[in-house]
C-alpha cells in the first residue's frame, strides 16, 4: 500500500469507548449480536476488543469450560481491559496486544465463534484481517463482521459497499444487517 505509508491503523481513546459504549449499551446491547452464536464451552476470539464492550458477556456465554481471546493492538485497551477482567474475574478471559491481521498465536481452525466488529474498517489490511478470521475459525463456526457507515471514502481503512460485498464472498453468509451506523453479518468458512 504505497498510498497509506504515512496512514496507521485507527485507534480511540478509553474515554471515547466509555462513551460510546453507553450509548452502545441502549441501542445494541452486547447479548443481542452474539447470544445466538456462543455456547458453554466455546472457544471464543474477540478480534478488537477495545476496552471489553463484548467480553463480559462472551466469559458468560463461554462459560467456565470455555474460553475468550481478547484482542486488539491498542496497547491502553488491553491494559484497561486487564484491570476489568481482573476486578470481575472472568478466570476464562485472555487478553492480547496484538492487530487483527496477525493473529499467528492463535492456532489454525480453533475458534468456535470470532467477533470483529468494528475492527476491519480501523485496519488498513482488510484482507489480511478478513483471511485470519478465515484461519482461526473451526469449519463448524461462525463469525461476526461489523464494519461502521459514513466513514470518509478517502480514508483507506473505511470499507466501501464494493469492498464490504467482496469480503463477504469469501464466506458462506447466514444473515447480514444493515443498521443507520453498521454493515454487520454472521458468516461461516466456505467449504
Amino acid at each position: 500500500m504505497e498510498c497509506c505509508k504515512h496512514v496507521d491503523d485507527r485507534h480511540f481513546s478509553p474515554l471515547f469507548f466509555r462513551a460510546i459504549n453507553a450509548i452502545r449499551r441502549v441501542v445494541s446491547p452486547a447479548g443481542r449480536a452474539v447470544r445466538p452464536y456462543v455456547r458453554e464451552g466455546f472457544t471464543v476470539a474477540d478480534l478488537g476488543s477495545g476496552p471489553g464492550y463484548f467480553t463480559a458477556y462472551l466469559s458468560r456465554l463461554a462459560g467456565t469450560s470455555g474460553k475468550v481471546i481478547s484482542v486488539d493492538s491498542d496497547p491502553r485497551m488491553i491494559r484497561y481491559l486487564e484491570r476489568f477482567v481482573s476486578r470481575k474475574r472472568l478466570e476464562n478471559v485472555t487478553c492480547r496486544v496484538a492487530s487483527a491481521t496477525d493473529v499467528g498465536f492463535i492456532p489454525d481452525s480453533s475458534v468456535d465463534f470470532v467477533l470483529s466488529s468494528g475492527t476491519i474498517c480501523c485496519l488498513l489490511d482488510h484482507d489480511r484481517a478478513v483471511s485470519e478470521i478465515i484461519r482461526i475459525l473451526k469449519d463448524t463456526g461462525t463469525a461476526i463482521i461489523a464494519v461502521g457507515k459514513h466513514l470518509p471514502a478517502s480514508d483507506p481503512r473505511t470499507v466501501s459497499k464494493e469492498e464490504w460485498n467482496r469480503i463477504l464472498s469469501r464466506f458462506n453468509v447466514a444473515e447480514t444487517i444493515e443498521t443507520h451506523l453498521e454493515l454487520r453479518a454472521a458468516v461461516s468458512k466456505r467449504k
